[in-house]
């Protein structure tokens, strides 16, 4: 759901298998959801997609688009790009993982943005 299976990397995969397994239930009314979302057209829509969340300090930096499913992502690091997002409207239609990394958040916003570098597998 994540990321699409050709881009999964071997450790990309073990969490995904073991999250399917206890994660099942949510996944699916998750993707359920998205799908929904991106139906509708009263409205522009963004869904950003963390990795695991952690409690740690925020690094201001993170991969976004189509990264990996790790590494995992500070929570205060999702809730900037969210901030971010708000004056954004030209992420509209998009669906970005967010895993962090050594990218400053407003650039790899924006490179995700310019590239319409989508998560969404439908």
């Amino acid at each position: 759901m994540f990321s699409s299976l050709r881009d999964q990397n071997d450790e990309d995969k073990k969490i995904s298998e073991r999250s399917q397994t206890h994660l099942a239930t949510y996944y699916k009314w998750k993707y359920q959801a998205d799908k929904n979302l991106i139906e509708r057209t009263a409205f522009k829509w963004t869904i950003l997609r963390p990795s695991g969340l952690t409690n740690a300090e925020g690094t201001g930096k993170a991969s976004i688009g189509r990264p990996h499913l790790v590494p995992t992502i500070s929570r205060n690091d999702v809730a900037q790009t969210l901030a971010l997002l708000v004056d954004r409207p030209d992420a509209a239609g998009l669906a970005l993982d967010i895993v962090s990394s050594d990218t400053p958040l407003e650039e790899a916003l924006d490179e995700a943005i310019t590239k319409r570098a989508t998560a969404w597998v439908g």
